[in-house]
């Protein structure tokens, strides 16, 4: 009853599904994250148990609705190599780490390692939710229509971006307030993962695979996650905290761009740009290959 006919039909029930699926996703990884706050290992070994199980679902969708399909190896390379460009994204949060003092360093292996494989597991449900059944989806969709890559990704990435909007939502709900500086600077999050979702969307369009993008994601949020199990617990909460060890005080202390008011964002959003133009240039030749493929038919 419920099929992808069904859901070409009543799309828009098909996009609430999984945003709400999303979101209740990040919801009870965060719930099992606190509840074990005091072990990072621990901490993220549960978070990375709810992403695995929960990835199921859409893994389960993909195969069922012919999204899976054997790929030549070179095509998987292809993906591997296209998702290199997402140190870009990650770099920022890698030159963080170098403010931190060697004395401060408490490398903690079991949580590297529990960061690691939670971070593939954001990678995995994400890309497979998103990616792998939201994007093929609405290609499929508007197949018949003018430009069905590029509307594609853009519906995708949009939903990809405001499913991060998570974060509000968890404070609102932990502290019943919201302040619109913790608002902004999660729709800052919200924009910057809408062009990397454009970028990660040419991919798999480029390649009809999933495995380069999965990867990389899982790597730029391991990088994200990093500072939190190199530097020594009680430092990084009670004298650095998060607003110390961000890309912002990195600028600041190397002298880099100083003076220029918002010069991190400013960065980050030049970054953000390129590549999302880059994704753009390669979704727009795979259509016109499309165009091609259709005219010779």
């Amino acid at each position: 009853m419920f099929g992808k006919e069904y859901f070409k039909k009543n799309t828009v029930i098909f996009l609430v599904l999984i945003v709400v699926y999303a979101l209740g996703n990040s919801m009870i990884s965060s719930y099992l994250q606190v509840q074990f706050e005091e072990n990072i290992a621990n901490s993220y070994g549960a978070m990375a148990i709810c992403k695995y199980v929960m990835a199921a679902l859409p893994v389960l969708l993909m195969f069922k609705w012919g999204y899976v399909k054997k790929v030549k190896i070179s095509q998987v390379l292809l993906g591997f190599a296209l998702g290199a460009l997402t140190f870009l994204f990650f770099m920022p949060n890698l030159l963080v780490l170098t403010l931190v003092n060697d004395s401060f360093f408490n490398v903690n292996v079991k949580g590297v390692i529990a960061v690691v494989v939670a971070a593939m597991g954001i990678g995995l449900i994400e890309e497979t939710a998103i990616r792998g059944v939201l994007l093929p989806f609405l290609c499929e969709k508007w197949k018949d229509k003018k430009h069905p890559y590029v509307k594609a990704a853009i519906a995708s990435s949009v939903v990809f971006g405001c499913l991060h909007l998570s974060w509000s939502v968890k404070y609102l709900i932990t502290y019943k307030t919201l302040p619109m500086e913790y608002f902004m600077n999660n729709m800052y999050q919200v924009c910057y993962t809408f062009c990397f979702g454009i970028f990660m969307s040419a991919i798999v369009i480029k390649t009809k695979n999933l495995w380069g993008v999965i990867f990389w994601h899982g790597i730029c949020d391991a990088a994200a996650f990093l500072k939190n199990v190199v530097v020594d617990p009680i430092v990084y909460r009670y004298i650095m905290t998060f607003e110390w060890l961000t890309f912002s005080n990195y600028l600041e202390v190397n002298g880099i761009l100083e003076g220029v008011e918002h010069a991190d964002q400013l960065i980050e959003a030049v970054i953000d740009i390129v590549l999302m133009v880059v994704g753009f240039v390669i979704i727009v030749k795979e259509e016109k290959k499309l165009e091609a493929s259709h005219g010779n038919v």
